[in-house]
């Protein structure tokens, strides 16, 4: 199967997307935009394309993971993408710095802030806003909680692929867990 890289799509468009391998567009889901002889260049055909076009192709797209194809609208993809860069930094209770220590909701509450997106600062308030959706159908850019007895008492950004990057602990900082390396209680979004 011919895959075309997303880094390379979202450049041509002019986009800033940081995350270096998020993944790649699948063929079959932007076929339109090649032809079966490759004779004409993706550049070239994308120049063809009318602005409106282009506009409703950066605002969802359609990436692979392992195996796995998942599609993700602009807003959650730069949430995403904005939350993987500071994957290693350190954990620090109270703190709401991406760079120099936050904890589980200062982590989400300053990355959806980067975002243009406004949401409470704790995890508790975090699980009280937004939508409450299913657990099963969480999608990229959706906030986790997790409890301990009856309290949440945690909160991570799901990205796709059945993970989540979060601010876990001093020892290990912020980092790309399974979802469900704890029991999920609830989901939530924030993003349209």
């Amino acid at each position: 199967m011919m895959q075309i890289n997303l880094k390379r799509i979202l450049l041509l468009f002019g986009l800033i997307f940081s995350y270096v391998s998020i993944g790649s567009i699948v063929k079959e889901d932007f076929s339109w935009l090649l032809d079966e002889n490759n004779s004409v260049s993706l550049e070239e055909r994308l120049e063809e394309i009318d602005d409106d076009v282009k506009m409703n192709l950066t605002d969802r797209f359609v990436y692979k993971v392992d195996d796995n194809v998942i599609q993700i609208s602009n807003k959650r993809l730069r949430v995403v993408s904005h939350a993987m860069q500071f994957v290693g930094n350190p954990y620090r209770a109270g703190g709401t710095s991406l760079t120099n220590g936050a904890d589980c909701s200062g982590f989400t509450m300053t990355v959806f802030k980067d975002c243009g997106i406004t949401i409470p600062r704790t995890s508790r308030t975090q699980a009280q806003g937004g939508n409450e959706i299913d657990i099963s159908k969480v999608q990229p850019g959706d906030l986790l909680f997790y409890s301990r007895g009856k309290a949440i008492n945690h909160v991570a950004l799901y990205i796709g692929d059945g993970k989540v990057v979060h601010a876990s602990t001093t020892r290990t900082g912020i980092k790309i867990s399974r979802y469900d390396y704890r029991e999920p209680i609830k989901a939530v979004t924030f993003i349209d």
